[in-house]
């Protein structure tokens, strides 16, 4: 044994958050889990209706977050990133219900067309509806995702930025820009 390397035996395993969508997950995580990490699709209806009765009578120390896409808009093309990666999640079967609950809809035929034919500008708007609701654009929006996810008890708020094939450079803008969002709030 090299002193200063032993494993120690008094600390605890790190927690087990389950994350996902719909009631199963939310089940399992009851079940078994330490937390609970809600899906970016995931709105304030939903969390009131469908997630939390579920949780029922965990204790308060039951720690649920939810995620939002953080692109903010200081990025140039920032609504076209945000579009695509908030439509990959839109046209999965699995969320058409999550989707309902927040009164959103897609047409996902139509969707999938316009991601596979690079039709920026009409994606744009077939999904603008989606960036509204769970997308991180700038200062006002990160105040009123906080402020949402309060009143309906949610713990934390996990923050990711667009990231993909061919927007390496705006990741990094868009990391650096979150960091000024979260400064402004």
């Amino acid at each position: 044994d090299v002193p200063g390397f032993r494993p120690s035996r008094s600390t605890k395993p790190p927690p087990v958050f389950v994350g996902g969508a719909g009631p199963r997950s939310v089940a399992v995580a009851v079940e078994v889990a330490d937390g609970l990490q809600g899906h970016l699709m995931w709105s304030a209806p939903y969390l009131r209706e469908t997630v939390n009765p579920l949780l029922g009578g965990l204790p308060s120390t039951f720690p649920v977050t939810w995620a939002r896409l953080a692109a903010p808009s200081a990025v140039p093309g920032w609504e076209l990133d945000a579009a695509q990666r908030l439509a990959h999640y839109a046209v999965t079967p699995s969320y058409q219900s999550v989707l309902a609950a927040a009164g959103l809809q897609i047409d996902r035929d139509r969707v999938v067309h316009l991601l596979r034919s690079n039709d920026h500008d009409r994606l744009v708007d077939e999904v603008g509806g989606l960036i509204d609701a769970f997308c991180i654009s700038d200062a006002a929006s990160l105040r009123a995702a906080l402020a949402e996810a309060e009143s309906c008890g949610v713990s934390g708020v996990i923050m990711f930025v667009p990231a993909g094939p061919g927007i390496g450079e705006r990741t990094t803008q868009y990391e650096a820009a979150l960091i000024d969002l979260i400064a402004e709030r």
